[in-house]
C-alpha cells in the first residue's frame, strides 16, 4: 500500500511516536517526490510519500 501525505518528516515522527518503525528512511524518487517505508507495531508495512508538487 502507498499513502501520499503532505509532510513526510512529520509522518515518520508520528509513526515512531505511536510505536511504529522506520524500515526505509526518506528516499528521493526523482520527479515523484520522496518516500519512506514504515511498519506499524503489529508488523504491517506501508509506503508513505510526499509529492514534489507540495
Amino acid at each position: 500500500m502507498k499513502v501520499m501525505i503532505a509532510d513526510l518528516e512529520r509522518g515518520m515522527r508520528h509513526c515512531e511516536a505511536q510505536g511504529g518503525e522506520l524500515i526505509i528512511r526518506t528516499r528521493d524518487m526523482g520527479s515523484f517526490g520522496q518516500m519512506s517505508i514504515i511498519q506499524d507495531p503489529a508488523g504491517a508495512h506501508c509506503a508513505i510519500g510526499q509529492s514534489t508538487d507540495d
